[in-house]
């Protein structure tokens, strides 16, 4: 598996950074973390989809963190949720839940469309959120474009076969 181009892709959706076609920046951000071995890579991510659900003909992914980001209602702002996303991986993780959904979608709507039916994913860090500050806090939502998700696709599909290699070795 190109590791390198899977944080590339991920970084790339979730920071805004993209080169002059609009694709991925060739190189991650300054601060980018560095991504651990592909054998130890594996188990990096290991969570579950907590929600799908499709409004107005869109279809979200919804993952719940209980995370402390600080104890000001600032500190669940967009720009720091953002850092948080990319400061602990959910970046990557978003991409892959991303990626299910396109795939299975893909599979179960006839004539689907990834710019028609897919709304993204939402991070919702609860400990921010408010019902009278509405969205404006505690809540991230990204929906990588389309070129993104299909070269991730193809990261994951022309690596595979390198990590069924790897693990019997």
């Amino acid at each position: 598996m190109n590791v390198a181009a899977l944080d590339r892709a991920a970084r790339s959706a979730f920071s805004g950074n993209r080169d002059s076609n609009g694709g991925p920046a060739a190189a991650t951000p300054a601060g980018s973390l560095d991504l651990p071995a592909a054998a130890d890579f594996r188990g990096m991510i290991t969570g579950i989809i907590d929600l799908v659900f499709e409004h107005n003909g869109r279809f979200y992914i919804a993952d719940y963190k209980s995370n402390y980001l600080g104890s000001s209602l600032e500190d669940y702002a967009p720009a720091r949720l953002r850092h948080a996303m990319l400061e602990r991986r959910y970046d990557l993780q978003a991409m892959l839940y991303v990626l299910a959904l396109h795939r299975y979608l893909r599979q179960r709507i006839p004539g689907y469309d990834y710019q028609r039916h897919m709304g993204g994913v939402y991070y919702l860090f609860l400990r921010g959120m408010r019902p009278q500050h509405g969205a404006r806090y505690g809540v991230f939502h990204e929906c990588p474009a389309l070129d993104v998700v299909e070269q991730l696709d193809q990261v994951i599909l022309g690596g595979a076969a390198d990590l069924f290699t790897e693990t019997r070795s």
